[in-house]
């Protein structure tokens, strides 16, 4: 869980795995209070997955292990985003595969 900063202090938040970036949440009851019923509102988290810099050699050599280690089935839209691109040269007679 993440700890996120909201008016009325901070609440936990539980991030599934393979939440990806712009993913928006809700906090049921921790926004600000409506001043006509005084009922609390909801807070809206938004993701912002951030990419590490600054990487020395070891760290570097880390995440290509990784990398080598996953295959396509652990990136769904990138499956899907070729998947589409794919179709789109079907369409227009060339080949996908020789223009990349």
């Amino acid at each position: 869980a993440v700890r996120v900063p909201t008016i009325h202090g901070f609440a936990n938040l539980k991030i599934p795995s393979g939440t990806e970036n712009g993913k928006v949440f809700r906090l049921r009851g921790k926004g600000i209070v409506n001043p006509r019923n005084h009922a609390k509102g909801d807070h809206h988290v938004r993701m912002m997955v951030e990419v590490p810099v600054h990487l020395n050699g070891a760290q570097k050599k880390k995440l290509q292990e990784l990398a080598g280690a996953l295959d396509a089935g652990h990136y769904p839209q990138n499956v899907e985003f070729y998947k589409q691109a794919d179709k789109f040269y079907e369409r227009k007679g060339g080949n996908a595969q020789a223009e990349v």
